[in-house]
């Protein structure tokens, strides 16, 4: 008996991100990005697949020495699963960093 061939089509997917960097002084500085992604999940097989999500990101460095930086980033997210189901989240993260 033969095996019946599959379908394995991919969903389309669209993703896009923009991004900046701009030294402000020599001490400060500033990271801020965009991003997208969406595809057409098979909501009869994953009703809690990712079907669109967003961010957005923008940050604040210090930069106290050439090996020292202190920073601080605001980041928001909004997400849509295949079943319509929605979200958002926000953070706010503050990191520092010593490069040996």
């Amino acid at each position: 008996m033969a095996a019946e061939p599959h379908n394995c089509d991919g969903n389309k997917n669209l993703n896009a991100m923009l991004s900046l960097h701009y030294q402000l002084s020599e001490k400060w500085s500033t990271n801020w990005s965009v991003a997208y992604g969406g595809t057409d999940p098979d909501q009869t097989l994953f009703p809690n697949a990712l079907k669109a999500s967003g961010a957005a990101h923008a940050n604040l460095i210090w930069h106290l020495a050439p090996e020292f930086l202190v920073g601080a980033e605001y980041m928001i997210g909004k997400r849509e699963n295949a079943n319509e189901t929605d979200g958002s989240a926000q953070r706010l993260q503050l990191s520092t960093m010593y490069d040996l």
